[in-house]
């Protein structure tokens, strides 16, 4: 009897369904992985591009940003800067300047307070009229501040969000009347974060007074692939200590047999969640966020509990001689059969006894 049922379960039409059932995970799920890496991937987009019928017809200078790097925990974003000029001849030097108050303390001197007075020390000097080859390179980089949004904590992660903002002028150096100043085109690749630009240049209240001015704001957050991660990670917390709680539940207060080696699933799990919730990408160091609150802590306290359970059920007591025995899926399908033809036995006992009558 048993050697016809080992070869049942090995059918030549079993194991061609088990091949092709495993084939096909082992394709499809690494392709779907791939394409929405690479579909959802954080950054590499152009963040920003200026409208070419919008060019000023007067001199401007032109700026090429690079988004380097963003430090949330220290708030700070680094930016390089790329120079590029309208002007071909008899070209004067003009200075960059750049609201010190969204600096960082890098670019501060710290004899200066801070107020509300207009920057009168350039972060840049443009010499455009510098031919030699030993003159700098025309690029330079400024450390910015970034500030909360609304939900600016790491508490809320990963549906945090900060905010920076960007405002610089440009004067000339000798006559200290303005320059128009705008950005040509932002980029930026930071890992883990969605950056989006708004930059005011069109119809700007200055462009009044015949120049322009930089006026910009970078909103950063979590990407959707960080997001997606963290969640996935929080609901498999929860079904795996929901599952080891049902697992105590039905040995301590319903008699069901368990075997010996389920006993250290419960600590070794909680080995194993740690891990996982320090490998959400940009997570915070220590446990408070909301995912900590809404998953991870919670699920300690059950782990913790049916831990101390199953080590007392098999110090106290002898696992092998329970009430019931052990729990199989048979045992569903026997209950489910008798609450099912349990109310149609009742009809027909009713039924025979009205006819008896």
């Amino acid at each position: 009897m048993a050697d016809e049922q080992i070869s049942s379960h090995r059918s030549p039409s079993r194991v061609l369904r088990c091949l092709i059932l495993s084939l096909s995970f082992v394709i499809v799920v690494p392709v779907l992985c791939i394409t929405l890496a690479l579909k959802l991937g954080p950054g590499g987009e152009v963040l920003y591009e200026s409208n070419s019928d919008s060019m000023d017809i007067n001199r401007t200078i032109y700026l090429y940003s690079d988004l380097v790097s963003v430090d949330i925990p220290k708030a700070t974003m680094v930016i390089d800067w790329f120079i590029w000029d309208t002007c071909t001849f008899n070209c004067t030097d003009v200075d960059i300047f750049f609201d010190t108050n969204l600096l960082s303390s890098d670019h501060r001197d710290y004899s200066t307070p801070y107020s509300t007075d207009i920057p009168t020390d350039p972060i840049f000097r443009w010499n455009a009229s510098a031919t030699d080859l030993r003159q700098n390179f025309p690029i330079f980089r400024t450390d910015i501040v970034v500030i909360n949004d609304v939900y600016g904590s790491m508490v809320y992660y990963p549906f945090d969000s900060y905010v920076a903002g960007v405002f610089a002028f440009a004067q000339d150096a000798v006559t200290k009347e303005s320059v128009s100043l705008s950005i040509d085109a932002a980029y930026g690749l930071i890992a883990g974060l969605k950056v989006t630009a708004e930059i005011e240049e069109e119809n700007h209240p200055d462009w009044d007074f015949g120049f322009r001015t930089i006026a910009g704001t970078l909103t950063f957050q979590r990407s959707s692939l960080v997001i997606g991660y963290c969640l996935t990670i929080t609901l498999t917390f929860w079904l795996v200590t929901l599952m080891i709680c049902l697992i105590v539940i039905k040995t301590m207060i319903f008699g069901f047999r368990q075997r010996h080696d389920i006993v250290p699933i419960p600590m070794g799990t909680m080995f194993v969640f740690t891990l996982l919730r320090f490998s959400m990408p940009g997570a915070p160091d220590s446990f408070g966020n909301a995912l900590d609150y809404a998953g991870l802590l919670p699920c300690f306290v059950l782990l913790s509990i049916s831990t101390v359970i199953m080590l007392g059920i098999n110090l106290l007591t002898d696992p092998h001689h329970t009430t019931h025995g052990q729990f199989i899926w048979n045992d569903i399908g026997n209950m489910l059969r008798h609450y099912i033809r349990k109310p149609s036995f009742d009809s027909h006992l009713a039924h025979q006894t009205s006819g008896v009558l």
